[in-house]
C-alpha cells in the first residue's frame, strides 16, 4: 500500500478515535447537568447528534477498509476502535438505570476525572496514529477509575437504591481502560 493510502487510512481512524471521544464527553456532561432528567429529550438530541456523527466515521472507516490490501495492522485497530464504541456505549447506560441526580452530585468530582482521563487517552492515541508520537501507557485513567470505585464502594453503594448498576458501570471503567492500552500497543 503506498504512503498515501496508508495516511487516508490513519486519518479516517483517527476521525473515527475523534468522534468517539467527542460522545464519550457528551454522555459525561449529561451526569453534570442538573437538569437533565427534566430536559431529558433536548440533551438526548445533543447524544443523537454525536452518536450519528460517529456511526458516520465508523461507516466511512469500514467502507475504506474493505480493500483486501490493506495490513491487517489497520483492520485490528479499526476493531479496538469499534470494541471501544461498544464498551462507551454499554458504559453510558447508567444515564437510564439511576435516575436519582443527587447520586450524580456525590460523585461528581470522581465523575469528572474518569471523563477527563478517557478524553485525554483517546486524543493522546490519535496524536500517535496521525503523528507517530510516542505513548505512556495512561496510569491517569486507572487511577481515576480507582478513585470512582473508592467513592462508590464508600458512599455509592450506600446511597443508591440500585448499587449494582454502580458495579457495572466500574466493570465497564475497567473494560475501557483495558481496551485504550490495547488501542496503545497496537500503535506502538
Amino acid at each position: 500500500m503506498s504512503h498515501i493510502g496508508e495516511l487516508f487510512i490513519k486519518i479516517r481512524l483517527a476521525n473515527c478515535l475523534s468522534a468517539l471521544a467527542e460522545l464519550q464527553h457528551a454522555y459525561f456532561t449529561c451526569y453534570s447537568y442538573r437538569d437533565y432528567f427534566s430536559k431529558q429529550p433536548h440533551y438526548e438530541n445533543v447524544l443523537y447528534k454525536k452518536r450519528s456523527k460517529w456511526l458516520n466515521k465508523q461507516n466511512a472507516a469500514r467502507q475504506l477498509l474493505k480493500n483486501k490490501k490493506i495490513s491487517e495492522k489497520w483492520h485490528s485497530l479499526f476493531s479496538s476502535i469499534d470494541h471501544l464504541s461498544e464498551i462507551i456505549f454499554a458504559l453510558h447506560q447508567l444515564r437510564f438505570r439511576e435516575r436519582e441526580y443527587a447520586i450524580f452530585e456525590i460523585c461528581s468530582l470522581e465523575m469528572q476525572s474518569v471523563d477527563k482521563a478517557i478524553s485525554i487517552a483517546m486524543k493522546d492515541a490519535i496524536k500517535k496514529l496521525v503523528w507517530g508520537k510516542k505513548l505512556n501507557q495512561p496510569l491517569e485513567l486507572l487511577d481515576s477509575v480507582i478513585a470512582f470505585e473508592a467513592i462508590s464502594h464508600r458512599v455509592l453503594k450506600v446511597t443508591s437504591s440500585e448499587p449494582i448498576i454502580f458495579l457495572f458501570f466500574i466493570q465497564n471503567l475497567y473494560a475501557i481502560n483495558e481496551e485504550i492500552n490495547k488501542v496503545y500497543e497496537k500503535l506502538s
